[in-house]
C-alpha cells in the first residue's frame, strides 16, 4: 500500500503541475520544455549508465546484508558521480547548437537549466530504487512526496513571475536536486541504522556489477528512446507546437500508469534470483499482470467515447487536436500497465541482454512509422506510431518472460481478449446514451452501469465465474499485502 501510495502522490503532483503548465503556457511554449525533457531523458542515460537498474537488482539480492548494501551504495554512487558530471558538461555546452538545429531559439536555456539539474535527477532516481529495492516502502514514499512538492512550487512560481518554458525547467531541476538531498539523507541514516546486521551474503564483484549494468545501459538507452522518440521526431517535422498537443495528453495519460508501477516495484524483486537460492513467484507475477488487464480494459471505452468532451474541460480549446490523439492511443494506454510489470520483472530475474533485442525492434517500428505518417496524418500519426511500438515491445517481453521464468502466456492472451470484449460491450452502452453527446443524466448512467457491464461480460465470457471472485479478491489482497510488507 506504501509503494501505491508513494506512486499516487507522484503522480498526483505531476497531473497537477502538468494541468497548470497547459493552461499557463501557450502550446508551443509547453511544447519546448516537453522538448527539452525528452531530450535530457535521453542524455540522462550515459550519467546513469545503468547503474540505477543493476545496483538496484544487486542490492535486492543483498538485503540482508548491511555490509554488502553499503559497498554497494558506495561503488554505485562513485561511477555515477564521473559520469554525470560529463554528461552536464556536455548538454550545457551543445544548448545552444541543439536549439539551432530545431530552428528554436527558446530552447537553449531550458535546456541549459536541466543540465545543471542532471546528478540531481541521475541520484534521486537511484536512492529511489535503492528504498524499493531493500523493501522499504515508506522511505520512498518520503521521497517521491518530497521531490514532487519542491519540484511542483518551484515550478508554478518561477512560471508565475515570468520564466515561462525556462522557468518550468528550472523548476523541475529545483525538485530533482532537493529530491536527491533528501534521499541521500534518508539512506544514510538507513544503513546506519543497519549496521551490526549481516546474514553473511556474497557481494557482488565490481566486474559483475559494472558487466550488468553496461547491458543495462545500452537497454535503458533503447527503452527510453522509445518513449522520447515522438517528441524528437516531432519537433524536427512538425515544430513545438504539435510537440505540446502530443506531449499534453500523454503526460496526463501516465497518471494511469502508477497502480501497475506501484504493483510492479511490489511484485518484481521477487522474481531476483537470490544468492544461494533460486526464482522469486512467479503465480503472484502472473496474477498481477491478469488483474492489470482486467482494470485497465475497464478504461478502454469511456476513454474513446469521452476523449473529446474531457479534453476541452481539462486542457482548453487550444488542444484540440489532443484529443484524436489519446483516442488512437488506446492500444497503448491497455497494454501500459502489462508493459510496466514484465520491464520490472525482467530486470530482477537478471535477464537485461535479453531485451535488448526486443527494445531495438520497438524502437525501430515506432521511429520508422513516425516518419513515414507525421507528414500524412500530421501529430495524430505518432500515436499509430507509438501503439505498434509498444505492442512489439510486450509482445517480446511476454516471450522473454515465458522463455525464462515459465510465465503462462496462453491463459494471459485469453483473458486480454476476453477484456476486449467486455471492454467492447462497455463502448455499445456509451454509444447508445449518446456517446460524447450525452445529457447529464445519460452521464450518469453510463458511469453507473460501465463497471456491471464489464463485469456481467467477463463472467458471460467465464473469464470470470461466481467461485472465481474469491480467488481473484484474494490475489488482489495478497498484492496489497505485498506492497504494505515493502517497506
Amino acid at each position: 500500500m506504501l509503494s501505491f501510495l508513494g506512486r499516487g502522490v507522484s503522480a498526483a503532483f505531476t497531473a497537477g503541475l502538468t494541468l497548470f503548465l497547459v493552461r499557463a503556457l501557450h502550446p508551443s511554449a509547453y511544447g519546448v520544455f516537453a522538448l527539452t525533457v525528452g531530450i535530457s531523458d535521453l542524455v540522462l542515460l550515459p550519467a546513469d549508465a545503468g547503474l540505477s537498474g543493476a545496483g538496484a537488482r544487486f542490492i535486492a539480492q543483498n538485503r540482508g546484508d548491511s555490509a554488502s548494501l553499503t559497498q554497494l551504495v558506495g561503488r554505485v554512487a562513485q561511477f555515477k558521480a564521473l559520469a554525470v558530471a560529463a554528461t552536464a558538461a556536455t548538454l550545457f555546452a551543445l544548448a545552444g547548437p541543439i536549439a539551432q538545429a530545431y530552428d528554436t531559439p527558446a530552447l537553449a536555456w531550458p535546456l541549459r537549466a536541466v543540465s545543471l539539474a542532471m546528478a540531481g535527477q541521475s541520484f534521486f532516481g537511484f536512492y529511489a530504487s535503492v528504498f524499493m529495492a531493500v523493501q522499504r516502502a515508506g522511505l520512498a514514499l518520503r521521497l517521491l512526496a518530497a521531490e514532487s512538492a519542491i519540484e511542483f512550487s518551484a515550478s508554478i512560481t518561477l512560471v508565475l513571475a515570468g520564466g515561462g518554458a525556462t522557468g518550468a525547467a528550472a523548476g523541475r531541476s529545483a525538485g530533482y536536486l532537493g529530491g536527491a538531498l533528501i534521499g541521500w539523507l534518508l539512506l544514510r541514516r538507513f544503513l546506519r541504522a543497519g549496521r551490526g546486521r549481516a546474514a553473511r551474503v556474497e557481494s557482488p564483484s565490481l566486474r559483475g556489477l559494472l558487466r550488468y549494468a553496461g547491458a543495462l545501459a545500452v537497454i535503458n538507452a533503447v527503452t527510453t528512446a522509445i518513449f522520447q522518440v515522438d517528441l524528437i521526431i516531432i519537433g524536427a517535422v512538425l515544430g513545438t507546437t504539435a510537440v505540446g498537443v502530443f506531449q499534453a495528453p500523454l503526460k496526463l495519460t501516465l497518471f494511469l500508469a502508477f497502480p501497475a508501477l506501484a504493483v510492479a516495484k511490489a511484485v518484481a524483486p521477487r522474481l531476483a534470483r537470490t544468492v544461494g537460492g533460486g526464482g522469486g513467484r512467479v503465480d503472484a507475477f502472473a496474477s498481477a499482470i491478469r488483474i492489470m488487464l482486467l482494470s485497465y480494459g475497464i478504461l478502454i471505452a469511456p476513454i474513446i467515447v469521452w476523449a473529446r468532451p474531457i479534453n476541452d474541460v481539462i486542457l482548453g480549446s487550444r488542444y484540440a487536436e489532443a484529443a484524436q490523439v489519446v483516442q488512437l492511443l488506446i492500444p497503448y494506454l491497455y497494454l501500459l500497465g502489462v508493459a510496466t510489470l514484465l520491464a520490472e520483472g525482467v530486470t530482477y530475474f537478471g535477464e537485461a541482454r535479453r531485451r535488448l533485442a526486443i527494445s531495438l525492434l520497438a524502437l525501430i517500428v515506432n521511429a520508422g512509422l513516425d516518419l513515414l505518417l507525421l507528414p500524412i496524418m500530421g501529430v495524430t500519426g505518432a500515436s499509430v506510431a507509438t501503439d505498434a511500438g509498444f505492442v512489439v515491445l510486450v509482445a517480446g517481453l511476454l516471450f522473454v518472460c515465458r522463455a525464462e521464468i515459465g510465465l503462462p502466456v496462453g491463459p494471459l492472451l485469453v483473458t486480454g481478449v476476453r477484456s476486449l470484449i467486455a471492454a467492447t460491450a462497455v463502448w455499445l452502452l456509451l454509444v447508445l446514451l449518446g456517446g460524447g453527446h450525452m445529457s447529464p443524466l445519460a452521464t450518469v448512467t453510463g458511469i453507473v452501469l460501465t463497471l456491471p457491464v464489464f463485469g456481467g461480460a467477463l463472467m458471460i465470457s467465464r473469464e470470470i465465474r461466481p467461485r472465481d471472485l474469491a480467488t481473484l479478491r484474494r490475489n488482489g489482497r495478497q498484492l496489497v499485502t505485498r506492497a504494505v510488507r515493502a517497506r
